[in-house]
């Protein structure tokens, strides 16, 4: 094999570890971690069960695996809105960012809603979980200080308690595509009673 061919194998190994993350995204989104079996994944996949544990190890490095990769695509939309927006308005856009991932990925956003309600009993995950859970609320409270600092939020407000509430909102959001626990307009008001609380300005 010639030096030009030897990127080739990569590419499709790095296809085949997408797709196997794809598929089992899906799988924890409908059935949870506990209902979820590598087999079922690797069908959904359309591979042998062997190239999953190949790729992720185990069921339980699969599953951390989604979970961080739907946490890294919602930071990667973030960076991309960033340059649309001026610093003052950057504290919206996580949950921009989140509601068009439920719109766009509905099984990314089930599976991390699933994974915040449902403990595994495992440490490891739940702990996981639980940590990545802490690393948004941080991420999240950092933009909403430094629309602050622009001058985009009404002075007083605590960047560590509207994160929560951002978060909070982001996940009532998706309810709308998964659960249909709310009503567009419902949550549409919602939005715009926290966008004066926060800002004195519902628009």
């Amino acid at each position: 094999m010639s030096a030009a061919d030897t990127p080739r194998p990569r590419l499709a190994a790095a296809e085949r570890r997408a797709t196997i993350l794809r598929a089992a995204t899906t799988c924890f989104a409908e059935r949870g971690f506990a209902g979820t079996t590598t087999a079922s994944v690797a069908a959904r996949a359309g591979v042998n069960e062997a190239l999953v544990f190949r790729h992720y190890g185990s069921k339980q490095e699969l599953y951390l695996a989604t979970v961080d990769a739907a946490w890294l695509q919602l930071q990667a939309r973030c960076d991309e809105l960033f340059g649309e927006e001026p610093e003052s308005r950057h504290w919206r856009l996580p949950g921009r960012a989140f509601l068009e991932l439920v719109r766009d990925e509905p099984d990314v956003a089930r599976m991390w809603m699933r994974g915040l309600v449902e403990t595994t009993g495992i440490e490891a995950i739940d702990g996981h979980v639980a940590d990545r859970m802490g690393e948004v609320h941080r991420y999240v409270a950092a933009l909403v200080a430094r629309s602050a600092d622009a001058g985009g939020l009404t002075p007083g407000r605590s960047p560590e308690t509207e994160a929560w509430t951002i978060v909070a909102l982001g996940l009532l959001g998706a309810s709308l595509g998964t659960r249909g626990l709310v009503a567009d307009d419902a949550f549409d008001e919602v939005l715009s009673t926290h966008r004066e609380w926060i800002t004195g300005d519902p628009a």
